[in-house]
């Protein structure tokens, strides 16, 4: 890579950052392509040469948080230095404060996005990637015992998802002075349900 396809990887990347900032705090009706050359610190015509336009811009901004996501979780799943149990905690947390920061618009925009090249990005992405990776790091766990072999991946990815729609269904049960602890009794509640530790 040249110094001229550097310096336009890295303007690009700024202005991912940017969309994807706003988008989340706002929504993505909200957010104007002023705002995000406002907040990358860059011109409007720049947006427009290096993405079209707004859909396309929310392709490339999808696209790019996808893989940052799977990078972080891939990165936690893979360091050795912590128990299998301090990784699976980790990810939850880290999947439960992503689930919060996102504004219901953006996610709207995504998935009901009349897109298709939109719609086969996040299929794929889900087939091929992400969730091959965490089947993976779940067959890790009952294989060295660490997670029951009464229960498959498929339900403990299903109860994973319906606490992460219980926290966008109800935000102010999370958020607040008492966040913190509210994710331990999530993350308790995961590992040890209603009868808690043996």
């Amino acid at each position: 890579m040249n110094g001229f396809e550097k310096r336009r990887q890295q303007k690009m990347e700024q202005i991912l950052h940017a969309a994807l900032t706003l988008f989340k705090k706002n929504g993505f009706q909200k957010v104007s392509i002023k705002d995000i050359a406002e907040k990358a610190n860059v011109s409007q015509v720049s947006i427009y040469n290096y993405f079209g336009n707004k859909d396309e811009l929310l392709f490339e901004a999808v696209k790019f948080y996808l893989e940052d996501q799977l990078k972080a979780f891939q990165a936690v799943m893979e360091n050795m230095e912590l128990s299998y149990k301090d990784r699976i905690r980790l990810i939850i947390e880290m999947k439960l404060n992503e689930t919060i920061s996102i504004h219901d618009d953006f996610l709207k925009a995504i998935f009901s996005s009349p897109s298709p090249k939109l719609q086969k990005l996040i299929s794929e992405f889900a087939s091929k990637d992400s969730l091959p990776a965490i089947y993976a790091f779940l067959q890790q766990g009952k294989e060295s015992g660490e997670i029951t072999a009464n229960y498959s991946p498929e339900t403990i990815l299903l109860i994973t998802q319906i606490f992460n729609e219980g926290i966008r269904q109800f935000p102010e049960m999370y958020t607040g002075i008492n966040k913190n602890e509210r994710i331990k009794e999530i993350i308790e509640f995961l590992f040890y349900g209603f009868f808690g530790k043996k």
